[in-house]
């Protein structure tokens, strides 16, 4: 069962908007008090490159953990919602 265009608006719209919690969580948490406590600087190529990193991996994971729950879990009850609604 593959998902309609509808289906891949709402597991797109729901990664950017956990996107933007977790990375605002990550870098409260993570990479803001790295920088205070002088274990990062911004200006160093080394260290934007650890700060970049960081943030890919948050991404790469959530976006796995989103596509895994949509496609297995989460797909048949949405699709269901869909088809309901819209025929």
């Amino acid at each position: 069962m593959e998902q309609s265009k509808l289906e891949s608006k709402i597991e797109a719209t729901v990664n950017i908007a956990t996107g933007f919690v977790i990375s605002w969580v990550v870098w409260v948490v993570f990479v803001g008090p790295l920088i205070s406590a002088g274990y990062l600087t911004v200006g160093s190529p080394l260290d934007a490159f650890i700060i970049t990193s960081i943030f890919t991996v948050s991404s790469w994971l959530r976006s796995y953990y989103w596509r895994r729950f949509f496609s297995n879990r989460f797909h048949h009850v949405v699709h269901e919602w869909v088809r309901s609604r819209y025929g």
